[in-house]
């Protein structure tokens, strides 16, 4: 009896240690409509309080931003802007911005990646010559990357591609995805790639776009992780992933009010994401257009039904665009994060084991949103949702949702901080 018991608790602490080296990482990816540019419906201010409700919304790990304004030095102003008033704010300190594309061709506007360097950290940069893509060389930041020092590395590379319908735009368009195909090429045996962006094509079958996803690239073609290419403008049966426009009036920041009918924005992996070749994954079903649920064809996101109010003022009034994110399981625990967030809000279980709820316990100088996965001891994801504490002492309830007894692990999220815990459900 001793040893059958012995051995069953030796196979849920192996199952546990499997799943403990797993990790999600969100990708996003929003064009901000000329951020620092000068304008009477959203200024850059406007623009900062209503980027950090929907970054609220997306909770990134690493995200891309186009059209920043790069008139010289702008683009550092900008971009160091954004880090200091929008990611590193109330206590944290932890994100970290990529460096940044130069002589970039056409309007002084730029891209930049913002990423939180307790999880991700940037090793090179390639600039794609003449275009404003450049292709980024991260690596995931795992616990034991001191004494192992091997880590899961992978690749991102920015794009914001020539806007317009020309047969001009369209070549140019093409000419910008070749650039980056051959600068993929260039390098050796690249894993776990990603390209991200504004892309500006209407349908999968525009030339830049079948360039990319074309199967002689072999492991440098570009997939859709949710499978819907097609003819993307206007067409109702993708509406749930448009991410223009968000407006049907025009506006004084010069932004299209064309209404919500254009798939230009879109995270594009590789086979070894699609495949889980080399230590990344896609997370199934996580991939969305923020603020898009699919009830406003052609219309303005502020005709959204499900989507609230606040979030849906923030979308309009910051861009003509809805963000992009997705969710990537990388193989083992980011360095620094186990614990932390217990620490520094004194969190625990109030009572475990537990039958029909967790009750959580925190201490925080002012109200903060927490977010929460809860998995089995097989890595599958069984519940996930939000909660909040007030400031001062607080509990919050966690709901089980009819969950089979056995063992579980909760993982708690905020800014950037994380802690997981052994559940015994009854």
């Amino acid at each position: 009896m001793k040893k059958t018991l012995f051995t069953t608790l030796a196979v849920l602490l192996t199952v546990y240690s499997l799943f403990a080296q797993e990790t999600t990482l969100r990708i996003a990816n929003y064009n901000l409509l000329r951020y620092g540019a000068s304008n009477r419906f959203c200024d850059t201010d406007c623009k900062d309080q209503n980027l950090k409700i929907i970054l609220e919304e997306i909770k990134p790990d690493l995200i891309g931003f186009n059209e920043i304004i790069d008139g010289g030095n702008n683009a550092n102003i900008f971009t160091d802007r954004l880090l200091q008033r929008v990611f590193n704010i109330d206590g944290v300190t932890a994100w970290k911005k990529s460096p940044l594309v130069t002589n970039q061709p056409g309007e002084p506007i730029t891209n930049v990646l913002m990423y939180n360097s307790n999880k991700v950290e940037i090793v090179s940069m390639t600039q794609v010559p003449q275009t404003r893509a450049a292709i980024y060389k991260c690596y995931f930041k795992a616990s034991d990357l001191a004494t192992t020092k091997d880590t899961l590395f992978f690749y991102v590379t920015t794009v914001h591609l020539k806007a317009g319908s020309l047969d001009t735009d369209i070549a140019e368009r093409a000419r910008e995805a070749t650039a980056i195909v051959n600068e993929f090429k260039k390098k050796s045996n690249l894993r776990n790639v990603f390209v991200m962006g504004d892309f500006n094509v209407r349908t999968a079958s525009e030339e830049s776009i079948v360039t990319l996803t074309n199967a002689e690239h072999g492991n440098y073609q570009m997939k859709d992780p949710i499978n819907r290419m097609g003819s993307w403008n206007g067409n109702d049966k993708f509406k749930d992933i448009h991410t223009q426009s968000t407006r049907t009036t025009q506006e004084s920041d010069g932004g299209s009010n064309g209404g919500s009918d254009d798939r230009l924005d879109i995270i594009f992996v590789n086979d070894d994401v699609m495949n889980n070749k080399a230590g990344v994954r896609y997370a199934e079903g996580s991939y969305k257009a923020v603020g898009q649920d699919g009830t406003f064809f052609n219309k303005s996101v502020m005709e959204a039904t499900t989507t609230s109010s606040t979030l849906k003022s923030a979308l309009y009034r910051t861009s003509d665009h809805m963000p992009v994110r997705a969710d990537f399981i990388f193989k083992g625990v980011p360095a620094g994060l186990q614990e932390n967030l217990a620490t520094r809000y004194a969190m625990g279980i109030i009572e475990n084991p537990v039958s029909e709820q967790i009750r959580l316990r925190f201490s925080v100088s002012q109200p903060t949103h927490f977010s929460y996965q809860l998995h089995n001891l097989f890595g599958q994801r069984v519940q996930q949702g939000s909660c909040s504490a007030d400031a001062g002492m607080d509990e919050a309830d966690i709901r089980l949702e009819s969950l089979p007894a056995g063992v579980y692990i909760l993982s708690v999220q905020s800014g950037g901080l994380s802690s997981s815990f052994r559940i015994v459900v009854e």
